[in-house]
């Protein structure tokens, strides 16, 4: 907002004396209209840490209409197609689609957004089960690709370490005929290791500490893959210890409570 002001002030030097009060009105109403739509993005956010996901998203079908295409906008939509997509079965190719498009609509218009990166690839993984094994493979790796954009462009936010390091834990379960399968496919398996998902969890964790159920679910399961029975143990109770905010919560609970 300051550089906002120093950049009126600035052109303001070459404006004739009689269209000054004209300009302050236009500027002031433009201020008026970011600080609304930053208002209502925020509490779109605040209503997805509360399980009201299919509120949030109504809401921002119903205000897209008015408030333009933005790429705050965009992401959000892509975010919120992939949350129906996750209740809403009978839907959810069609919805990861939608999410897909919107979060593709989103990085044309600013290349450098971390969120539109995130949600292309978690829309991109999650369209994995609707392929064939090619497809699949595809989709494996535009989420990679896109997770680690979205980690070189904002490297503080805890989810995308916590979904490259899914990536990995997933990769390293691959049977050796699984990566004969893939390098088939695409020239080279993908490689990784429990070691690096669990640095990748535990960074998150380590950033945000309890900032999320299912990571600390996977840093359970993943000392437990690793025969590290008593970190396991550690993580899966603490996992347990945590108040459930939302349904994928409470699944992540129910699993580390058949783990223990």
């Amino acid at each position: 907002q300051q550089q906002q002001q120093q950049q009126h002030h600035h052109h303001r030097q070459h404006v004739p004396h009689q269209l000054e009060g004209e300009e302050d009105d236009v500027y002031e109403e433009a201020l008026e209209e970011l600080d609304q739509s930053h208002a209502f993005f925020q509490e779109i956010d605040e209503m997805r840490t509360i399980d009201r996901t299919m509120d949030a998203r109504e809401r921002l079908l119903s205000e897209s209409v008015h408030l333009g295409e933005s790429v705050d906008l965009l992401w959000r939509l892509a975010r919120s197609a992939f949350d129906e997509s996750q209740v809403n079965t009978s839907r959810k190719e069609a919805l990861l689609r939608e999410g897909q498009h919107s979060a593709e609509r989103a990085l044309q218009i600013d290349a450098q957004c971390a969120e539109a990166h995130k949600w292309y690839g978690v829309c991109c993984g999650a369209l994995s089960e609707f392929g064939g094994p090619k497809e699949k493979l595809a989709c494996g790796m535009l989420f990679r690709k896109h997770v680690e954009e979205a980690i070189a462009l904002n490297p503080e936010d805890p989810v995308s370490y916590h979904l490259l390091g899914r990536w990995c834990f997933e990769v390293a379960q691959l049977t050796w005929l699984e990566k004969r399968a893939c390098a088939a496919l695409i020239g080279a398996p993908p490689e990784s290791s429990f070691q690096e998902a669990l640095s990748l969890f535990l960074k998150a964790e380590e950033m945000r500490p309890g900032f999320w159920i299912s990571n600390l679910l996977m840093i359970g399961k993943t000392y437990a893959k690793m025969s590290e029975t008593t970190e396991s143990r550690l993580y899966l109770r603490r996992c347990l210890e945590k108040t459930a905010k939302t349904e994928e919560d409470r699944k992540s609970q129910a699993e580390a409570r058949s783990l223990l």
